[in-house]
C-alpha cells in the first residue's frame, strides 16, 4: 500500500519517468471535462535555490501568501486524528514536545522537499470553484499511484503553497494560476528510519454505511 516517504535517495528521476506519470494521470475524472490541472516539475539548481528561500521565509516567520488558506479548525474528532498523527511522528523521530528547534527543523524538511530530486507543483486557476479541488485530488492520487507502480515514492505537500510570491520568482506561474500543493518525488531511502513510520487508518466499517 502507498505511504508517505519523508527521505529520498540522491538519485535522479528521468524526464521520461515523470512524463509517463503525467500521461497516466491526465485521464483522471474531471467535472465537465474541465481538466483544471497544470503541473510544473522542478529539479536541480532551481529546486535548490527555491528550497533556500522557502526555508528562510519559514525561519523568519513570514506570513502565508496563499489565497486559499483556511484558518478554521476542523471538527474535534478530525482535528484529534491530525494531532495524534503529528505526535506519533514526533515520537518516532525522537522529537520532544518542548524541543522547538527540532520541531522547526522538522517543518523545514518540507521546504527541503525531504531530499527528493523532483518536486511537482500542482496549479489551479484562482477563479476555479472550490469543487474543482475534487478534480485535483483525483489527479494527484493517479500521479501517486503511477509513481508507485513505476518504483518511485512520493509525499504530497500542502506546505509548499504557503509562499506564492517566492514560488513566482523561481517557477513560471501564469497569471491567475496558483500552486495549491506539491509532491516530493524520487526513490525511497529505505535506510532512513523516518520511512518506517506508518499512520493509523480507519477500518472499512468506520467509513462505510450500507443501506439496502
Amino acid at each position: 500500500m502507498r505511504y508517505c516517504v519523508r527521505a529520498f535517495e540522491d538519485k535522479a528521476v528521468s524526464h521520461e519517468a515523470v512524463r509517463d506519470i503525467i500521461d497516466y494521470a491526465r485521464f483522471a475524472a474531471s467535472s465537465k471535462n474541465m481538466q483544471p490541472w497544470q503541473v510544473i516539475a522542478v529539479t536541480g539548481d532551481r529546486l535548490a535555490a527555491l528550497s533556500v528561500e522557502l526555508q528562510d521565509a519559514l525561519f523568519q516567520g513570514a506570513e502565508s501568501q496563499s489565497s486559499r488558506v483556511d484558518t478554521s479548525k476542523a471538527p474535534a474528532k478530525y482535528w484529534q486524528r491530525a494531532r495524534e498523527c503529528g505526535f506519533s511522528l514526533f515520537k518516532h523521530k525522537g522529537i520532544g514536545r518542548d524541543d522547538k528547534e527540532k520541531r522547526m527543523q522538522h517543518n523545514a524538511e518540507n521546504f527541503r522537499f525531504f531530499g527528493a530530486p523532483v518536486e511537482l507543483f500542482f496549479l489551479l486557476h484562482q477563479d476555479m470553484p472550490q469543487r474543482q479541488l475534487i478534480d485535483m485530488g483525483i489527479f494527484l492520487e493517479r500521479v501517486m499511484a503511477r509513481a508507485q507502480h513505476n518504483g518511485l515514492a512520493s509525499c504530497p505537500q500542502a506546505s509548499v503553497a504557503e509562499y506564492h510570491q517566492i514560488l513566482k520568482r523561481h517557477i513560471p506561474i501564469e497569471e491567475g494560476m496558483e500552486v495549491i500543493f506539491g509532491l516530493a518525488l524520487g526513490y525511497e531511502d529505505r535506510s532512513a528510519s523516518v520511512n518506517e513510520f506508518r499512520t493509523d487508518k480507519l477500518a472499512v466499517d468506520d467509513i462505510l454505511t450500507w443501506i439496502d
